[in-house]
């Protein structure tokens, strides 16, 4: 269907109207498959970034706070208030910056991470209203599509970032599909949304933005469930956002195949660190392949990167500043040098005393990164990388066009994979043993069949 002689107002309207109405039997059943890897995925991450620093303080101002306990944070098994609990839980799921990524919508890839706040809101606002997983289900995949949609139009200049405005929309629209929201009551949510947006981009503690989106989008949400409207023609006020941030928006842009598509999460992170430096440390998972590497008998290591690359934080010369895990996690240097020494790279890599580990640091100071002669071959516009090491021993080389983890654009980790990394957050955390982790696996990949939360607040709870 065409769209372009809808006004901005009136595809706005539509998109309310399709919030409302969609069920669960609309979406198309590979839709509701990849959600259900997308939360478990997620889900491992919240466990696994109960350590991080950030995690810590926030969980520590909740407990202080105290309130009524309506939902559970899951890495510190404690209850708190709606909003509270998922302001924890998102923090902790961009903790480690391993969760999915990406989204693909309007012929355009955004670096998005939309579902380190949607999957903690779902699950923060299931288990207080006693939703099934179905219920859960269609909130969480038309909150995904819904800021999938907006993302797809809009331009997101510096120093505004998308995980603290879009993802604040998104959950909104999460709370509200689960209390049944009415197109007005969906509209009245998002523009009271509007009025809490943050998004200042990647600060020391990146994973905030995902916390304050989540409390503040739900805490919109149930003003708008309380009746309270904000404005008389909140679909018009919402142009606001349109005025902000989209550059020469489409109607068919905005309601591209809505109802037939559900744009959602594309990519797996097959490592904790920043999705831009994947491809550098797959190259250097290939050269360990090929030799022992012995970083004193190293005479040159260049890193040849995209100008978009080199134009990124994770390519500022390596060093500890005020806060070592993200230093590491946002440095090519860094994590390319932890893969040569130990064929990859593991949360375990991540701690502050790993980061200040006297070779490493050695060795990342000498690597070399450059954009000249990019790229050796064919690959993607930003992120092929290829890396070249001059030995004692002889040269060796590695390219990659693509780095692992994207379904549209491939190679994607299989589900296999998606459930030894769940694993792996599960054990890193220490909360679930691996019988129960298995169990806590299997409640999400059954996610669609559940009654409600209590399987899984069984193990953690």
């Amino acid at each position: 269907m065409e769209y372009s002689s809808l006004s901005i107002d009136d595809s706005i309207q539509r998109l309310m109207e399709h919030l409302s109405t969609v069920r669960f039997e609309d979406i198309p059943r590979d839709t509701v498959y990849r959600a259900r890897l997308v939360a478990a995925d997620t889900f491992g991450c919240i466990l696994s970034g109960k350590h991080e620093k950030a995690a810590h303080a926030a969980h520590a101002q909740v407990m202080d706070w105290g309130g009524t306990e309506q939902a559970t944070m899951w890495g510190f098994g404690d209850k708190a208030p709606l909003p509270h609990t998922a302001y924890v839980n998102a923090l902790c799921a961009r903790a480690n910056d391993y969760g999915p990524v990406e989204t693909f919508a309007a012929g355009r890839f955004k670096p998005l991470h939309v579902s380190e706040t949607m999957v903690p809101v779902s699950l923060a606002a299931a288990e207080m209203l006693h939703a099934d997983g179905r219920s859960m289900l269609t909130a969480l995949i038309c909150a995904e599509d819904f800021v999938g949609r907006l993302s797809g139009c809009m331009d997101m200049p510096l120093p505004i970032d998308c995980r603290g405005t879009l993802n604040t929309l998104g959950a909104a629209v999460v709370y509200g599909k689960l209390k049944a929201f009415t197109p007005r009551q969906f509209a009245d949510a998002l523009w009271l949304a509007l009025h809490q947006l943050n998004g200042i981009r990647q600060g020391t503690h990146f994973q905030l933005s995902q916390g304050f989106s989540a409390m503040h989008g739900l805490l919109a949400a149930d003003l708008a469930a309380r009746g309270l409207n904000g404005v008389d023609e909140p679909c018009a006020e919402l142009k606001r956002l349109h005025n902000i941030f989209i550059r020469n928006l489409s109607p068919d842009d905005l309601m591209e195949q809505l109802g037939k598509v559900f744009y959602s999460t594309t990519t797996f992170k097959a490592w904790p660190a920043c999705r831009a430096t994947h491809a550098g440390i797959e190259c250097a998972v290939n050269i360990a392949k090929q030799t022992s590497i012995q970083p004193d008998k190293i005479r040159e290591a260049v890193l040849t990167v995209s100008p978009w690359t080199m134009s990124h934080a994770v390519a500022r010369p390596f060093r500890i500043r005020n806060y070592a895990h993200a230093d590491a996690i946002y440095s090519l240097q860094y994590v390319v040098a932890v893969a040569l020494l130990h064929g990859g790279v593991e949360l375990k890599h991540m701690a502050e005393h790993a980061v200040e580990d006297e070779e490493t640091i050695r060795l990342a100071g000498r690597i070399r990164l450059s954009s000249e002669g990019w790229p050796a071959h064919a690959g993607d516009s930003f992120l092929a990388t290829g890396l070249k090491l001059v030995c004692d021993d002889g040269e060796f080389s590695a390219y990659v066009p693509l780095p692992r983890g994207n379904s549209v654009m491939g190679p994607s980790l299989s589900e296999s994979e998606v459930r030894e990394k769940f694993l792996s957050n599960a054990a890193f955390s220490g909360i679930l043993s691996p019988h129960d982790a298995e169990t806590a696996w299997d409640f999400f990949t059954g996610l669609d069949q559940q009654q409600d939360l209590s399987p899984l607040l069984a193990l953690v709870g």
